[in-house]
């Protein structure tokens, strides 16, 4: 019986139990790293896709701003095309949203929908032909792509892992003591 209690006995007892409770703990690490990277990589897909859209609608628009009266008698077929190039934009939100939804938390995809509404305009060349409307409209759909960004930076819990990183980079207290002492 007194061997139950050596010391020896004990660190053992201690370590298998270390051993299994790190196991439990670190055991999700791998799937949940694999989820972020997925996260990061669609986010990525997101932005970059919303960003050219938003820049092709806003190019057709100002264009045929430009050229409506050079167009004439084929003005309604100058808007048909005009409304295609828009479309496209649209759609292409559409997929990149659709085909990332699998990572995508509620919030973010709460804020997405919002945003797919806005650009569902069937009316864009007669809504916003002026420059004060076309503004407008910039500015509000600029507040909520701002708005789909911050809640994808508070998915990631980036600012917390820039706080981290910042630390790792920086090395511990300990170290750096260590490091003014030598």
């Amino acid at each position: 019986m007194s061997q139950l209690f050596e010391p020896a006995t004990l660190i053992s007892i201690a370590a298998l139990i270390i051993a299994a409770l790190a196991y439990v703990l670190n055991r999700k690490q791998p799937n949940e790293n694999k989820i972020f990277e997925e996260k990061i990589r669609s986010y990525h897909d997101i932005i970059k896709v919303l960003n050219q859209s938003l820049n092709d609608i806003f190019a057709t628009i100002e264009e045929y701003a430009e050229n409506k009266e050079k167009a004439g008698d084929r003005l309604a077929v100058y808007a048909d095309i005009m409304h295609g190039a828009i479309d496209e934009a649209y759609f292409a939100v559409e997929d990149v949203i659709t085909n990332n939804s699998l990572t995508l938390p509620d919030e973010v995809g709460e804020k997405l929908t919002y945003f797919l509404r806005l650009l569902d305009k069937e009316e864009y060349l007669e809504k916003y032909n002026s420059p004060k409307s076309l503004k407008s409209f910039d500015t509000k759909t600029n507040n909520e792509f701002n708005k789909i960004i911050d809640a994808m930076r508070v998915d990631l819990e980036f600012e917390q892992l820039n706080k981290g990183l910042k630390n790792r980079l920086r090395g511990s207290k300990a170290l750096r003591l260590l490091k003014i002492e030598d």
